[in-house]
Formats: C-alpha cells, sequence, structure tokens
C-alpha cells in the first residue's frame, strides 16, 4: 500500500507571521510611495516601480468603502436574524 502525502498544512502561528510580514512589506511600499516619491524628480528610474501618486489616495478611499459597505451588510444580516429569531420565540 502506497503512503498518501499530507495535505500542505499551516499552522496559526506561521499563517500569523505570513500576514504579519505581508501587512508589514505593504505598509512600507506605500509609506515610500506617499512620503518618498515627492521628493524624486520626475523620470527617475526609482518611479517605475510605483503607480501614479493619484492613486495613493483613490485606493485607501475605495478600500475604505468597501469595508464600511462589508461591515453595514453584515451588521444589517445580523439585525434581521435576530429580528425573525426574536418573532420567533413570540410565536412560541
Amino acid at each position: 500500500a502506497r503512503r498518501r502525502q499530507p495535505a500542505l498544512r499551516m499552522n496559526d502561528a506561521s499563517a500569523g507571521l505570513l500576514i504579519f510580514l505581508g501587512s508589514t512589506a505593504l505598509f512600507a511600499y506605500y509609506t515610500v510611495w506617499v512620503l518618498v516619491t515627492p521628493f524624486i524628480e520626475p523620470g527617475h528610474a526609482v518611479l517605475r516601480a510605483f503607480p501614479d501618486r493619484a492613486y495613493a489616495v483613490l485606493v485607501p478611499v475605495y478600500a475604505g468603502v468597501v469595508l464600511l459597505a462589508a461591515v453595514a451588510c453584515f451588521l444589517g444580516q445580523v439585525m434581521l436574524s435576530h429580528r425573525a429569531r426574536r418573532d420567533d420565540d413570540k410565536r412560541d
């Protein structure tokens, strides 16, 4: 009988470290993009690693709107399910 290889699994500490390193890298990239690139001369090769600075404002605003919409949908779903449960309790 052939032994089956276990699926590649990650424990919580490894997943947390990966999320931490990824978010730290994104924060560092965004910080350089917003605070350092305005002082670099136009046409410099370093600027090719960064999108237009207008996106430095648009991306966080868009992400915030999406986050607020997700929170509002979640709260609405919780409120509707609580109301339905309360109505079911009244009938009994």
